[in-house]
């Protein structure tokens, strides 16, 4: 319990800061009335920007059409003249012009006497409270209902300062990949009330699911906020099999904007000799973002990996790339070392952490994962799938369970028993080339090149929505 609550705690405060001080709020305050301000003497085409990569496809095509100034909420500093500094910084931007097309910041300034703040990490006496009581036991529940309210008045805050930025900026355009925060929720129906335009990207990767429990499950997750919001003016699902989850999730949706929203690699053959590189690229949740059913504990992935390893360690002429994120590695790299090391599978595995996943996806034969935009990364890029995790239960897109042969070819498999591992990677090297030349196994599950929108019109469409004029030149 001790754990779960301190991870948690962990995660939101290094979101969003609770214990400011007065003076650092009046100090944002300030800063955030003197960037509205400024920020008014230009004209350009307001845009409150939370979105990824795919999205800037949206503003750098509307940018050719009208001058652009990127907005975005942020956390207040951590002191008083760390907000001066990334005010001084706001300021610089908007009086160069900006040409960089970096986010203008607008703080998140609540005044610290509108709630109580708690460090439950540090918090001795909630911790001798909750000691021998089992979850969810009623008095655990009773207790952290009684934090939470505590908080209550900051998360309130929280979301009239996203309404704030859209008012005193006279936003006219949201774009965002969720609405899982407050502030952006806020957002999100204050622009609609203003008659703007609110684009939503699915949050990572979300799909419809025909079994019954993951059906469930992949509903429950992306209700958060992660795929769509009633407030939507326009929504740009990822893969077809996004649009369709959508659909059971709201109900007139608008027609889809359908980008193309990776990086491509170029696919030379890099691989020395005739080793077949497979490369790992799981992703688990925390306690805070935790979805029963879809997603992998921290302890999960870690089986999942040592699986992988005791099997693929014993293959010929094959090489394991285990790609870890930066800020995740910490936690499970000394227990992956130690197994490799026991294996004496030294030569056969490679732990990477530092390389760009495009640069590691580019000499890969193979992609396993389960839940991860890199499994989306990967398709897009036509490279083939195995779908796997420790329990080996929820499948994220159609696959097969057989191994691949000439009546089998598929760009996604899955393994349901740990048997099965070194059966399938095999079969799928056999015809490795005979799925690459196939492309009608990828129409069902991405969008093909005739399905992308144009961006020029959607560009076009959205400033009329937002009644802006065209660009002057």
């Amino acid at each position: 319990m001790q754990h779960l609550v301190s991870d948690t705690v962990d995660k939101f405060n290094s979101y969003e800061i609770t214990n400011y001080s007065l003076l650092n709020y009046y100090v944002a305050k300030a800063c955030n009335f003197a960037t509205a301000k400024i920020q008014r003497i230009n004209k350009k085409f307001r845009i409150a920007n939370n979105g990824i990569s795919a999205l800037k496809q949206i503003i750098a095509e509307i940018n050719t059409q009208h001058e652009v100034a990127i907005l975005s909420t942020r956390k207040m500093g951590r002191s008083t003249f760390q907000t001066l500094i990334l005010f001084i910084r706001n300021i610089a931007k908007i009086l160069s012009g900006n040409k960089k097309g970096k986010s203008i910041f607008y703080f998140r300034a609540i005044n610290p006497k509108q709630y109580k703040n708690r460090d439950l990490k540090n918090d001795a006496e909630f911790y001798s409270k909750i000691s021998g009581l089992k979850f969810p036991s009623p008095h655990v529940l009773a207790l952290v209902q009684t934090y939470v309210a505590d908080y209550i008045p900051f998360l309130k805050a929280n979301s009239e300062a996203g309404r704030d930025l859209i008012r005193r900026f006279n936003v006219k355009l949201l774009l965002t990949d969720h609405v899982i925060y407050n502030f952006l929720r806020a957002g999100t129906e204050e622009v609609s009330k203003l008659g703007g335009v609110n684009i939503i990207i699915n949050q990572g990767s979300h799909t419809y699911q025909e079994d019954k429990l993951s059906k469930i499950a992949a509903l429950l997750w992306a209700k958060t906020g992660r795929v769509v919001s009633e407030n939507a003016t326009y929504y740009t699902p990822k893969l077809p099999l996004t649009e369709k989850l959508a659909q059971e999730l709201v109900k007139n949706l608008p027609e889809p904007i359908k980008l193309d929203p990776y990086k491509k690699v170029v696919t030379t053959n890099k691989n020395s000799g005739n080793d077949f590189y497979v490369l790992y690229a799981g992703n688990y949740s925390g306690p805070d973002f935790h979805m029963p059913w879809c997603t992998e504990t921290p302890t999960e992935f870690l089986y999942a990996i040592y699986e992988l390893i005791e099997e693929i360690s014993k293959m010929d002429n094959f090489k394991l790339i285990i790609k870890l994120k930066v800020k995740k590695a910490h936690i499970h790299l000394d227990s992956i070392k130690q197994k490799i090391q026991s294996l004496g599978a030294e030569n056969k595995v490679i732990i990477d952490i530092h390389s760009s996943f495009l640069s590691v996806l580019e000499k890969s034969d193979l992609v396993i994962c389960n839940l991860s935009a890199a499994l989306e990364e990967a398709i897009y890029n036509k490279k083939p799938l195995l779908l796997y995790s420790y329990r080996k239960k929820y499948f994220h897109l159609p696959c097969s369970f057989l191994p691949a042969s000439k009546s089998n070819l598929s760009y996604v498999y899955g393994i349901k028993d740990k048997s099965n591992i070194c059966q399938i990677i095999e079969s799928i090297k056999t015809y490795h080339s005979s799925i690459l030349s196939g492309t009608d196994a990828l129409k069902e599950i991405t969008w093909q090149d005739e399905d992308f929108s144009d961006i020029h019109s959607v560009a076009k469409q959205i400033i009329k929505s937002c009644n802006y004029g065209s660009k002057t030149h």
